[in-house]
């Protein structure tokens, strides 16, 4: 415990810089082992791969599955080992257009609720041969690169505080000495 009493300041403060990049390397770790555990194999058998062959099926299985409240449809169009977890079903959400296709590989389609006007957009992926629907999940922030925009300014805000803070006691100190030869 005395080691750390008698550590420079600058170790503390280069420990309280790092923070950020600790926090992203943990998500990042704990996201490459969940890549590895995610899908579960009974979805990518050859049928699976045949009756979903590009985004298109894809995305009109999930205006099905919402329409009828399907979870067991919307657990096999996303493949996932875990249960997908519930949306709200509606019998009056139609897709209506595909709005783009990411540098990810994600295809981001927009769904309507006629009856509420309520706008989702559900995504669409190439996964070991055929397509699957992505819940919005952390691993899905993770592969899209969306982390980065929620990531990035908190790192941001965190090293701006941090210089302030360094700035403030060092002022601080300088304060002090003046005050001291002062007297």
């Amino acid at each position: 415990m005395n080691k750390l009493k008698n550590r420079s300041p600058y170790f503390w403060l280069g420990l309280i810089a790092l923070i950020p990049f600790i926090f992203a390397g943990i998500y990042v770790t704990a996201m490459n082992v969940v890549h590895m555990f995610r899908y579960d194999d009974q979805f990518f058998t050859d049928e699976y791969r045949e009756l979903y062959p590009s985004p298109g099926p894809v995305a009109i299985a999930v205006e099905q599955a919402i329409q009828n409240g399907d979870t067991d449809s919307m657990q096999a169009l996303s493949g996932l080992r875990k249960n997908v977890k519930e949306f709200e079903a509606s019998p009056d959400v139609i897709m209506t257009i595909m709005l783009e296709v990411d540098d990810f590989g994600y295809f981001h389609y927009l769904y309507l609720d006629m009856q509420t006007f309520r706008r989702s957009t559900y995504y669409v992926k190439e996964v070991s041969g055929r397509y699957v629907y992505v819940p919005q999940d952390p691993y899905f922030y993770y592969d899209s690169g969306y982390w980065w925009d929620v990531y990035l300014p908190i790192a941001l805000v965190w090293w701006t505080v941090t210089i302030a803070a360094t700035i403030g006691v060092f002022l601080y100190g300088i304060g002090a000495k003046a005050r001291q030869e002062m007297r």
